[in-house]
């Protein structure tokens, strides 16, 4: 008896037939790791116990992902939220984020442990009273125009997101902050 055997024999020691039936249908591959999932729950089995099972039944848990060779020039269709403005950092809301991720960089980014991160600045330093900041830029980043980026098209990225007249969503966040 294989190791996920004798794990699956274990799960199955306090089911009742029902559950067990459902177990032997996903086992045999007459049940579909969804419709499994899907009568496991109605049956008040828990996720992790549901998904333990589907690793004893000998069956991966994340489907196999199809990969396509990469084509240089190739389009890429993704399926998104529409934002309600225009695609423009100044001006957009939340669906816009996730859209403007898929193209553009920050200077920094924020880790899973809140720390920043490097993006377009690879090291940033304040000064002895913190109310000016230096940042050095990644070199060699280009613009989809092909121009390279340069400390001047930061700080009228800036001066935009600045600017009451421009009714940027990040006003309120950089309002006394920047000057």
């Amino acid at each position: 008896m294989t190791r996920n055997a004798k794990s699956l024999d274990a799960l199955r020691a306090a089911l009742t037939p029902v559950e067990n039936h459902l177990i032997d249908g996903y086992v045999d591959g007459r049940v579909s790791r969804r419709e499994f999932l899907r009568h496991g729950s109605l049956l008040g089995l828990s996720l992790p116990f549901l998904g333990q099972a589907t690793l004893s039944a000998g069956f991966s848990t994340a489907p196999s992902i199809a990969r396509a060779e990469v084509k240089p020039g190739a389009t890429i269709r993704v399926a998104t939220d529409m934002p309600k403005t225009a695609i423009d950092p100044v001006q957009m809301g939340s669906a816009g984020v996730l859209l403007f991720q898929q193209v553009g960089e920050w200077l920094c980014t924020v880790g899973t442990d809140l720390a920043l991160r490097p993006g377009l600045a690879t090291a940033w330093k304040p000064n002895q009273d913190g109310s000016i900041w230096t940042f050095t830029l990644r070199k060699g980043v280009k613009f989809h125009s092909g121009g390279e980026m340069k400390a001047d098209d930061v700080v009228a990225t800036f001066n935009r997101l600045a600017d009451p007249k421009n009714g940027s969503n990040a006003l309120a966040v950089f309002q006394g902050v920047l000057q």
